[in-house]
């Protein structure tokens, strides 16, 4: 009897030994998927902030050429130099939007959508510069500048466009990363 008890301990202490291995490894496995989801949630919060804040730069930078479009035409339409110094402001404040807009997506697959709003922005300035170049000091509108006007409304235009369609994919972006972390 007393080999029975003896080898009834032994077992016991081996079924102890299991489970507590066992519960270390499981609680080893539930440990490494925390801490990767912790990993993932970081990653996607950094994203998603990233793209909120090339959105919000985005939206400055169409205000600032709204504000020189606005001003540069009051200017023309006036000859009014006060005019120009919301133009002026806009044009020194666009750069620093853009600029910043070019290092948030700085990333490979942004870089056509964001050399396209580069284009449409050196546009709008050649327009806009071009109205002011051209802009008679008597108040009459010359035959070259209402072609100005266009090509600067055009560029206004396009870069609009430009502005919707990289917005439009920086929310669609967003959403999926919102969601993926959702899920």
């Amino acid at each position: 009897m007393p080999l029975r008890s003896f080898s009834q301990d032994r077992n016991e202490r081996r079924v102890a030994l299991l489970l507590y291995v066992a519960s270390l490894v499981l609680l080893l496995a539930l440990l490494k998927a925390t801490y990767n989801s912790m990993l993932r949630y970081t990653d996607t919060t950094a994203d998603v902030r990233t793209l909120n804040l090339a959105l919000i730069d985005l939206e400055s930078l169409l205000s600032d050429l709204r504000d020189q479009e606005t001003a540069a035409r009051g200017y023309i339409l006036t000859n009014d130099s006060t005019y120009l110094d919301p133009y002026n402001a806009a044009l020194l404040n666009y750069g620093g939007h853009l600029a910043e807009v070019d290092s948030l997506l700085s990333r490979p697959h942004w870089r056509p959508f964001v050399g396209i709003l580069h284009m449409r922005v050196e546009e709008v300035e050649t327009g806009l510069s071009m109205m002011l170049i051209m802009n008679n000091r008597d108040g009459r509108m010359q035959p070259g500048e209402a072609q100005w006007l266009d090509r600067a409304k055009l560029a206004m235009d396009n870069a609009r466009e430009a502005y919707v369609r990289l917005s439009a994919q920086l929310r669609v972006e967003r959403d999926v990363l919102v969601e993926r972390e959702r899920a």
